[in-house]
């Protein structure tokens, strides 16, 4: 599951034909078209095109998360026809690829979670994932009126040295 490659039907005799399609076992079982060929009969191209319009209805309804973990697994992947259903791994993503998609989603979002979560989770659920966590933009300053005026205590191993020197 995953992995693309060239559709080929057998028939009975067991002869292959190579039909040029490119195509994916996706994981819950179903054939997933990923793009379009130049030449094929028209027979196969509204078959075909059935099957896109199926398997991308889901792609009608993401979030724009979701259709922000898209456009960077496409570009990482160099493939289409990424659904909600996918995992990274499945497609043919590496731990290095899934370090990379989680830092640019970092600076597209401004939210940041594990890739350690791109293992396991789907794409519906790495966008929820996105959703709920905090953002990670750093808080601003507070302004100089609120800074304390004068020093802090010493505490800690810096206030018995202080204690020591003071004896002395």
């Amino acid at each position: 599951p995953g992995l693309p490659g060239m559709l080929t039907l057998q028939n009975q005799d067991g002869q292959s034909h190579e039909l040029g399609l490119p195509c994916r076992w996706r994981s819950d079982g179903a054939l997933q078209y990923l793009g379009v060929v130049d030449v094929y009969e028209s027979a196969v191209k509204a078959s075909v095109d059935r099957q896109v319009v199926n398997n991308l209805s889901d792609a009608v309804d993401l979030t724009p998360t979701e259709k922000a973990l898209v456009e960077v697994w496409g570009t990482l992947l160099g493939m289409q026809g990424i659904s909600r259903a996918d995992n990274f791994f499945e497609l043919g993503g590496t731990s290095l690829m899934a370090m990379q998609a989680a830092g640019l989603l970092e600076q597209r979002l401004g939210r940041r979670i594990s890739a350690r979560r791109y293992v396991f989770d789907s794409l519906g659920q790495l966008g929820a994932a996105y959703d709920e966590a905090e953002s990670t933009l750093t808080p601003e300053p507070a302004p100089a009126s609120q800074a304390p005026t004068q020093p802090s205590a010493p505490r800690g191993l810096m206030k018995r040295l202080a204690q020591f020197v003071g004896r002395n």
